[in-house]
């Protein structure tokens, strides 16, 4: 003998199935990852002036730890590296073969 199932049955039986999924992977995510900071470099000679988040580079933290805007690792910003990011750098192989070619601006007549 069979028993007929009803909607509401049906239903409430999906949500106990997808809040047990939703609870099994927080659960798996959170076995996955550490909450510990990052270990600062122990490069020698390089000073650190600041920790960013690469998602959000224009926030600056004091000290290593996760991001909490997109818990992620922060990643130190070094002295020596403080004009890197002055403008955009291309390899010069990149450049040749692309193609890229210069011209000066001179003043003139719209075309």
């Amino acid at each position: 003998m069979s028993i007929p199932i009803t909607r509401a049955q049906l239903a409430a039986g999906g949500m106990i199935l997808l809040l047990l999924g939703g609870a099994g992977g927080y659960g798996l995510s959170r076995l996955s990852s550490s909450d510990k900071p990052a270990p600062a470099p122990t490069s020698a000679g390089r000073q650190v002036l600041y920790w960013y988040d690469p998602m959000v580079p224009s926030q600056r933290f004091d000290k290593p730890g996760k991001s909490p805007f997109m818990d992620m690792q922060l990643v130190p910003k070094y002295a020596d590296e403080a004009g890197a990011d002055a403008g955009v750098q291309i390899d010069p192989a990149r450049v040749q073969s692309l193609g890229v070619r210069l011209a000066t601006a001179e003043p003139g007549a719209p075309a």
